[in-house]
């Protein structure tokens, strides 16, 4: 097992490490790790992290078989993604939107990966 100290400044890449733990599906680390990147943003990169951020939670709860609260989750995640359609930082914002429709019309959280 590989582990990290979430309260340490993170060294590498915050958005390359973020994305190669979302592939992992350790979704809480993901979260700890953009929220660090978030609080020091604005305006559109702030609401495209929160976006991210909240895509995270919501596929911590569904790692807890808590697939409603997933769903209000991804339902806020698309909110603040909706009116972006380009790559932010290595996530592509197109996919995200994609696979966070077909979760929400579906009512079925599935994780995906990130390219």
């Amino acid at each position: 097992h590989e582990f990290r100290i979430l309260s340490e400044p993170i060294s590498e890449n915050a958005y390359e490490l973020a994305k190669m733990l979302f592939n992992k599906e350790r979704f809480w680390e993901v979260h700890e790790i953009l929220e660090s990147v978030w609080r020091n943003k604005s305006g559109d990169e702030k609401k495209i992290l929160h976006g991210i951020i909240l895509l995270a939670a919501a596929f911590v709860h569904s790692q807890k078989n808590r697939n409603e609260v997933a769903l209000s989750i991804l339902k806020r995640a698309y909110e603040e993604l909706k009116n972006y359609e380009y790559s932010y930082n290595g996530f592509d914002l197109r996919l995200i939107k994609e696979k966070i429709s077909e979760m929400l019309k579906n009512k079925e959280v599935r994780p995906f990966k990130l390219t």
